[in-house]
């Protein structure tokens, strides 16, 4: 119970397929994950940030990626990856 949240029941995150997965992260990315999906991705999202800013405090790190899963932030970030992802390359 780190910083303030409660244990989860993993069975609730079980998908049937890559296509139930896809789109229930799309759905977290929207800021329409349920409690228990929002918590396990910024959790997970969290100690990641953390490896990589060694002044970023864990409960810190949780902190600001709810807020971007809340703002929006999240799919816009993903709306933009998927943009690059489908332009043309050139035949050099």
């Amino acid at each position: 119970k780190d910083f303030g949240i409660e244990p989860t029941d993993m069975k609730s995150l079980k998908v049937a397929n890559r296509k139930q997965s896809a789109e229930r992260v799309e759905s977290i990315l929207k800021g329409e994950g349920s409690e228990v999906e929002n918590r396990m991705v910024s959790v997970n999202a969290a100690a990641v940030l953390t490896l990589f800013n060694d002044n970023l405090a864990l409960d810190e790190a949780y902190q600001q990626v709810v807020e971007h899963l809340t703002d929006g932030k999240a799919f816009a970030t993903l709306e933009k990856w998927r943009s690059y992802s489908f332009q043309p390359t050139s035949n050099v």
